[in-house]
């Protein structure tokens, strides 16, 4: 009931999750929740992972979950703010990516090794592995655009 089935031609220039997206955004959600494309292949790992940031780019929420890990993207200047489970058994590790050539993470909270107006750019590999240690954990983004990768059981899947 009341599901929509739209049909595009096998051969086309946008993927199957650009042509939802696009359908999706011209709902004006606040956020997005996206299922199943992490993880299988590569190359469509990261044409999703350019989803999100076109997404953020309409100041929509997103998160995009996989199978073991979730990813969520932040774009600046923005708060992130991630509520996770009381469960110490839970992976907990956050890893954090620029998107754009350089972005500014203003302040952070929760975090191991915490952010205080820390220049992130997409060609080093500071930000990978941090941990989060309080709850809520977040991240305050001044410039630029930011991945954040984190294990999918802290969204409570």
């Amino acid at each position: 009931k009341n599901i929509r089935v739209m049909q595009y031609p096998e051969d086309k220039d946008k993927t199957d999750l650009e042509l939802a997206i696009d359908e999706a955004l011209n709902m004006k959600p606040q956020i997005l929740m996206i299922y199943g494309a992490l993880g299988k292949r590569l190359d469509q790992t990261l044409s999703s992972i350019q989803m999100l940031s076109h997404i953020a780019d309409h100041r929509v929420g997103v998160f995009c979950v996989g199978e073991k890990e979730a990813c969520a993207v932040v774009n600046g200047p923005s708060e992130f703010g991630l509520g996770i489970p009381n469960d110490d058994s839970l992976d907990k590790t956050i890893s954090i990516f620029s998107l754009t050539d350089v972005s500014l993470v203003e302040a952070s909270q929760g975090l191991k090794w915490p952010y205080t107006n820390t220049a992130i750019t997409n060609s080093m590999s500071l930000g990978v592995s941090n941990v989060i240690t309080a709850n809520p954990m977040k991240i305050k983004v001044k410039m630029g655009k930011i991945l954040l990768v984190f294990s999918s059981e802290l969204l409570g899947k």
